[in-house]
């Protein structure tokens, strides 16, 4: 069947639903497998409901199981929770695939076997990064476009041909429809649209000063907003005890990225600018001499 099926562009960053279906012989059965990862869903948010913390074994408990499950309601809840944007396919050991679809939180079914992965988890880094040269075990890759919560169009990469018309051939449709989406006051989350340079700093080690420079509108800040995510995930008890604190240079800006980390199941970042940090207000008593100040 025919592949990398492309969806036209039109005014105002809107997406034009496909004029020819035989482009995508698949999309009845991806649409299927988004009804039901929405279904497991619900499912999920109804056995963390069913939750009883009044049968913990001491309060330090109770109080602990309330919290967390709370959280993770709160968190299926969110926008796009039981979605996904991508899929790979893998061969495995024995001659056959494992299939894996990418989204914005974990979703599992009744039997607790994974629906859809987060986007943070191990098994997703090949989704961003693989390439025709380097697969990194990924033989197809297919990239969904939802317009409206419904799944319109995919692209695929068949990576395991090196001669296929559409490897990883130029941009990607949804980076495209990203691009010519419609703009608000806010930033948006990039978790469908994350290339393997951006990937490769949001998943680097968190032992490290790790600064990132570029010109103005080249990704920097959602960059460093989703290694946040990418963090925490990774190492949620570590933060946890920690705090994770997001310097911005005045409010305005804080505002403009404010709703990212939500957006992305994480609220327990403080973000701050660094007049609020100063509050209350220190009296200055000493003045560096001209070396240390250079050097800070």
């Amino acid at each position: 069947p025919p592949k990398g099926g492309r969806v036209p562009m039109m005014g105002s960053g809107s997406v034009a639903c496909p004029v020819d279906a035989e482009l995508f012989p698949d999309l009845a059965a991806e649409q299927a497998h988004l009804a039901f990862s929405r279904q497991s869903r619900s499912q999920m948010v109804e056995r963390l409901s069913a939750v009883d913390p009044e049968s913990a074994a001491d309060e330090i408990t109770k109080e602990y199981v309330e919290v967390t499950v709370a959280d993770a309601i709160e968190d299926l809840g969110g926008p796009g929770a039981g979605d996904f944007f991508g899929r790979i396919d893998c061969g495995d050991d024995r001659g056959g695939v494992d299939r894996w679809y990418v989204g914005r939180r974990h979703i599992e079914d009744d039997n607790h076997d994974p629906v859809v992965v987060d986007w943070r988890a191990p098994i997703a880094a090949p989704f961003y990064r693989a390439t025709a040269v380097d697969a990194l075990g990924v033989d197809f890759r297919r990239r969904f476009t939802l317009d409206d919560g419904e799944l319109i169009a995919y692209l695929d990469e068949q990576l395991d041909d090196p001669d296929g018309s559409d490897v990883a051939g130029g941009i990607p449709d949804p980076v495209l429809a990203e691009i010519g989406a419609e703009r608000s006051g806010e930033m948006r989350e990039i978790v469908a649209t994350i290339q393997g340079e951006q990937d490769v700093v949001i998943r680097s080690d968190i032992d490290q000063v790790l600064i990132v420079q570029g010109g103005p509108g080249t990704g920097k800040t959602a960059v460093a907003l989703h290694r946040a995510a990418y963090l925490m995930f990774e190492h949620r008890g570590r933060l946890a005890r920690d705090g994770v604190l997001v310097v911005g240079p005045n409010r305005a800006f804080l505002d403009y990225i404010g709703n990212v980390l939500p957006s992305l199941g994480e609220r327990s970042v403080r973000q701050s600018t660094i007049d609020d940090l100063c509050i209350p207000r220190i009296e200055v008593t000493l003045v560096d001499d001209v070396e240390s100040a250079r050097w800070k």
